[in-house]
């Protein structure tokens, strides 16, 4: 059980000291009424720690009741030559205050950086003959928020302190130096010396910093009667409640929500001295916004514990339980039982619980958006350059290459916008048309299909078509793409001169007169349509077609 050392340890008990059955190893530092040793049992090996106090004191026959695996362990006592020696469980860990000191007023650092800040060999090893708990996790090492870490250590000793007040007894000297936090992470809550049983609340010991206003009264004299008839037993209960919120508030904000007071001198001036600052208390802490929310109206339900008889049921904590109840439900992300939530509380603890989910999906989407830009601004340098290569000076072979084939052919990880699509069929089309005066119509009809996938609405591409079909001496797909042409916007004059030439290539005269009358009917200066009509009328048609202009 290591505790802080005082500056003048000089009377301490030296190293091989025997107290009954066991033998001094080390001097830890000073108890409420007394010097702290570790010890080794001689009986078992095991290690101890002796609290020797000049007179008897009733922690003994407190931590006797107690039986909790937050609660310091009692083992023995018995009277020496250097006054009573109560004998108690030896915790390897160090007090939440020695933690609070390496925070240096950042309580959202991580656990593991928070035990890097202190001594190497206390945040990195185990004393000897501790044997480690293998079963339970090491916080040396965690990378939880302090603060959340510290409100399940005072979620345990609520639950510790519950239970004491369920049989009957009374810490009333709650504070970061009375709970030690053993690297195997279970934390201790120690010294029952200040202690008291509920139905006999006459003790006036305790921390100034972690007492309510009320006890606070008492001490400074200035409550007298009324303090007396009010307190009975329920006065220790709601300063143990107290002291947990101010607890609440230093691990969280990483400092005291008041100036602390020393009582060197006078406890009675000490106490005048503490008072100022403690009224609406609450108050001041549910309008702090350095506080996060839901953790704040628990707190501030905690603090309210000093006006118990005045506060409202939904303002204040009834029991310690009730914290306990409220600490579980914001760390498991739940509605909080009994104090009120704002809606900033609800949307905080809602955050918590959903937060990894939310996480992740913002880097899923955020992911995915990245990739979307990315594709995006490839596709168009792609689009880009083989425009440049259809408006470019290339040679006359109607040859393509290869990568601008598979940008057309091609698509990006995301489907193509209505404007890339429409892009992407343009360029098709124009390369297939090149093609077509290169006499290429095999390579041609394969793009211009391409640029039909893409866009079925242009009539000049299925115009097109079927000029590479027709080259092709597939004259009825040829005629099947001249009538989507007709369908369609475009130069229907020269679709139909088309269409009459593929007719009269399958000896279909009637049809193809009447394509080329009609050709010349939209277009009496239809060159290609007179011709073949003149040509169909002397019975030797050389039917040509007309690519688009």
């Amino acid at each position: 059980m290591n505790l802080s050392s005082p500056s003048d340890s000089s009377r301490s008990l030296p190293s091989g000291t025997v107290l009954g059955d066991y033998c001094v190893t080390r001097y830890l530092g000073s108890g409420s009424f007394g010097k702290v040793y570790q010890a080794v049992d001689q009986r078992t090996d095991l290690w101890v720690a002796l609290k020797v106090c000049p007179t008897v004191n009733l922690e003994a026959k407190f931590l006797r009741q107690l039986q909790h695996p937050h609660i310091v362990g009692f083992v023995d006592e018995f009277t020496a030559d250097v006054g009573h020696v109560t004998v108690v469980e030896y915790v390897s860990g160090i007090p939440l205050s020695r933690l609070l000191d390496a925070v240096h007023g950042q309580p959202c650092s991580r656990v593991r950086d928070v035990f890097a800040r202190m001594d190497a060999d206390i945040a990195t090893s185990f004393d000897d003959g501790y044997r480690r708990d293998e079963s339970a996790s090491c916080i040396v090492s965690s990378r939880e928020r302090f603060n959340t870490f510290c409100w399940r250590v005072v979620l345990r000793m609520a639950n510790a302190v519950d239970y004491s007040h369920s049989q009957d007894i009374v810490h009333h000297d709650i504070k970061p130096e009375n709970i030690l936090i053993g690297f195997c992470g279970t934390p201790k809550l120690i010294d029952f010396g200040v202690g008291c049983t509920g139905a006999h609340d006459s003790q006036t010991g305790g921390t100034l910093s972690y007492l309510p206003e009320r006890e606070l009264q008492r001490l400074a004299g200035l409550e007298g009667e009324l303090c007396s008839a009010e307190s009975g037993d329920s006065c220790g209960v709601f300063a143990d409640l107290y002291a947990l919120g101010v607890v609440l508030y230093e691990v969280t904000v990483g400092d005291l929500p008041y100036r602390p007071v020393s009582a060197e001198h006078s406890i009675v001036a000490a106490a005048r001295q503490a008072l100022p600052g403690r009224h609406d208390l609450a108050a001041s802490v549910r309008s702090n916004s350095r506080i996060e929310p839901g953790i704040r109206e628990i707190i501030a339900n905690c603090l309210s514990a000093s006006d118990w008889k005045e506060a409202s049921p939904v303002n204040s904590y009834s029991s310690v339980r009730q914290l306990a109840e409220d600490l579980e439900c914001l760390l498991l992300g739940r509605p909080l039982r009994h104090a009120r939530e704002t809606r900033a509380g609800v949307i905080y603890r809602s955050w918590l619980r959903y937060r990894v989910w939310l996480l992740s999906a913002a880097a899923l989407v955020s992911a995915v958006g990245l990739m979307f830009v990315a594709d995006r601004h490839v596709t168009a340098v792609q689009l880009a350059a083989t425009q440049e290569f259809l408006e470019g000076d290339h040679d006359d072979s109607g040859q393509i290459p290869d990568e601008i084939h598979v940008v057309l052919f091609g698509s990006g990880f995301f489907p193509d916008s209505d404007t890339l699509r429409l892009k992407r069929a343009k360029l098709c089309h124009g390369l297939g048309a090149g093609l077509l005066k290169h006499d290429r119509p095999a390579r041609a009809v394969q793009l211009l299909n391409r640029a039909l996938v893409l866009d079925p609405q242009s009539g000049e591409a299925w115009n097109d078509l079927g000029v590479a079909l027709f080259k092709r001496k597939d004259y009825s797909p040829a005629i099947s793409a001249f009538d989507s042409a007709m369908q369609l916007s475009c130069d229907h004059s020269a679709v139909l001169s088309n269409r009459g030439a593929a007719y009269a290539a399958i000896n279909k005269s009637q049809m193809a007169r009447r394509d080329f009358e009609q050709a010349l009917r939209v277009n009496e200066r239809n060159d290609d349509a007179r011709m073949h009509l003149q040509l169909l009328d002397s019975m030797a048609i050389v039917p040509t077609l007309q690519q688009r202009p």
